[in-house]
């Protein structure tokens, strides 16, 4: 959904092509297919490891619900790195001590 969402929000901003969103999903479900991304179910206690982070980062960092649920999910999930082009979930993502992608 996350990424699926961001080619939208893109061409709302006008910052890519139709063609171009097209080709990016297109892209993405052959990655799904090939196992480069899984899909995964949402751990319950990604709600509680939310609650948490709400609690020691957004007084500092200022951070949105969704950011969060991404983040708790990414360390309960156990993944290697986050990817995101969200500075605020990058920060947020790196307080919490998460390794990101490489930034463009």
């Amino acid at each position: 959904m996350e990424t699926v969402n961001a080619f939208g929000l893109r061409l709302f901003r006008k910052e890519i092509s139709i063609l171009n969103a097209d080709t990016a999903r297109s892209l993405f479900e052959k990655d799904l297919a090939a196992g480069v991304f899984q899909l995964r179910a949402l751990p319950e206690q990604a709600f509680a490891r939310g609650r948490q982070l709400s609690r020691q980062l957004t007084p500092k960092l200022g951070t949105h619900t969704a950011d969060l649920l991404h983040v708790a999910a990414a360390l309960e999930l156990g993944v290697a790195a986050l990817f995101s082009f969200d500075l605020h979930q990058r920060e947020m993502a790196q307080a919490a001590g998460l390794k990101l992608n490489p930034w463009p």
